[in-house]
């Protein structure tokens, strides 16, 4: 077993807690303030606002998914009409080279 193992196993090993350490955590515990309990109409209104905002970001979310797609399809448009051109200008350029070399 390596070094940094039996380290490991050093600092994971199962330990009892201190003497009387449940007794301080229950005495803790106790004194404590007690939690608040919100009102219902606060949750009411929370629950009303996410009832808003939810579609509000599911709109958004769908109206950014339609325009990278339309960013996507122009992006592909603008390719195939380079790779056109390309193939024009190719044409051409063998064309006159052909031109030029007949006497």
């Amino acid at each position: 077993m390596n070094p940094l193992e039996q380290q490991l196993r050093e600092a994971l090993r199962r330990q009892d807690p201190p003497e009387g350490f449940a007794e301080r955590v229950l005495q803790r515990a106790q004194a404590a303030p007690p939690l608040r309990r919100r009102p219902p109409f606060l949750l009411a209104a929370a629950a009303s606002i996410l009832g808003l905002l939810v579609p509000l970001g599911l709109g958004y979310h769908l109206h950014e998914v339609h325009r990278r797609a339309e960013i996507a399809r122009a992006q592909a448009q603008m390719l195939l009409a380079l790779q056109v051109t390309s193939q024009k200008i190719n044409l051409a350029f063998k064309h006159l080279q052909t031109e030029s070399e007949q006497p």
